[in-house]
């Protein structure tokens, strides 16, 4: 099957979180059969809120950019924010926080549900892969 690919933009607002993982989500299940629905949703759902508070530390006149590609098997996410980035291999080297803390899921979610996860050197765009039938 030929990779399909689909592109948004919202501005940086949690308000507009749940219409585009809505979206991603109907994209995606039409193109993979198999893919696991609630690990898509929930890893859109975590990179758009990353970029939203920790990229642009809720600035409402900033974008962020989502681009999704459905494969016969696989689901590729990238999203960019336009904030100053982050070290993402202190990021990556975390463990789920104590359930009482109040952040660091976020990370260890993503981790967790996706088969590959890559970020610039900057730390302000990240691709993830989702394989239906893996993971999760």
């Amino acid at each position: 099957m030929d990779a399909d690919t689909r592109f948004w933009q919202i501005e940086s607002s949690l308000d507009r979180v749940a219409g585009l993982a809505e979206k991603v989500l109907g994209f995606a299940v039409m193109r993979v059969p198999g893919i696991d629905r609630f690990g898509l949703e929930l890893v859109v759902r975590e990179l758009l809120v990353n970029a939203i508070e920790h990229g642009h530390r809720n600035l409402p006149d900033a974008r962020v950019a989502l681009s999704v590609t459905a494969t016969g098997r696989s689901v590729r996410i990238q999203v960019d924010d336009e904030g100053p980035g982050f070290d993402w291999r202190a990021g990556m080297r975390a463990d789920i926080p104590n359930p009482t803390a109040l952040g660091g899921r976020g990370l260890p979610l993503i981790k967790a549900y996706c088969q590959e996860i890559e970020y610039n050197e900057k730390g302000n765009s990240v691709t993830v892969a989702l394989i239906a039938g893996e993971g999760g």
